[in-house]
């Protein structure tokens, strides 16, 4: 009788205990819908965004190939998650590579937005500006050094790797690579606006286009796909 019972106060014990894992599981979802929750500090990613630029246009990404995508059907730049012990500009050089095939040799920092969102994973986004690129694998010299970037007017192919220099092939008419994260496609800068997009997006994009602003930090909070406020280094943005 004695071990009957002992045996039923450990099933008490464990049944106490997925109780309060169940309840811790609660308040972290409970707090992660809170824009200050100590939960979203922790969880929070942090990702880069570039936007390649070309003759008054950039090359944007509709996001239509992948169903659970926190921008289904938006268009935004290349970019994507950092990957362990990458910095910013590092992970926005590997994602373009990955979603363009271009290699970018030059590029500017231009600001941090910090997404906060009721429904998605909230995030750091560094975003970047590009204007000068290889399609391929940069070309380099036989004693392993990369080729300095050729102005647009030297663009040629490389014999030594069949590698575009210069202005990319796309720039010509012909297609873009086949992305997995959606279409590329290069926009003129005018028509950006017209395009289904994040409302954040539209502040964000019209201080790059400037290229005398600084960097900036751009803090955005979102209610479903509702901008419900903005600061833009620190101080409340109209929207």
């Amino acid at each position: 009788m004695l071990q009957h019972r002992c045996c039923q106060f450990r099933v008490l014990q464990h049944r106490c205990y997925e109780f309060r894992v169940l309840q811790h599981r609660c308040n972290q979802k409970k707090a992660a819908r809170d824009e200050g929750g100590l939960y979203n500090a922790l969880i929070m990613k942090q990702t880069t965004l570039c936007y390649l630029e070309h003759g008054g246009q950039y090359l944007m990404l509709h996001r239509v190939k992948k169903e659970n995508d926190a921008s289904h059907d938006k268009w935004i730049g290349v970019g994507g998650k950092c990957e362990a012990d990458e910095s910013p500009d590092e992970c926005m050089l590997r994602e373009v590579r990955e979603e363009t095939g271009f290699t970018v040799t030059s590029w500017r920092y231009r600001g941090i937005v910090t997404f906060i969102s009721d429904v998605w994973p909230c995030e750091y986004m560094h975003l970047f500006t590009a204007d000068h690129w290889y399609a391929g694998v940069p070309p380099a010299t036989d004693s392993g050094a990369v080729v300095p970037p050729a102005t647009d007017s030297e663009a040629c192919v490389s014999p030594a790797t069949g590698c575009y220099v210069g202005v990319p092939p796309a720039m010509d008419g012909q297609e873009l690579i086949d992305c997995n994260e959606g279409v590329l496609q290069w926009i003129d800068k005018e028509q950006l606006f017209n395009l289904t997009l994040w409302p954040g997006d539209r502040i964000f994009l019209r201080l790059i286009m400037d290229a005398s602003q600084p960097f900036f930090s751009l803090k955005l909070v979102y209610r479903g796909d509702e901008l419900v406020s903005a600061k833009l280094d620190g101080k409340p943005f109209p929207l």
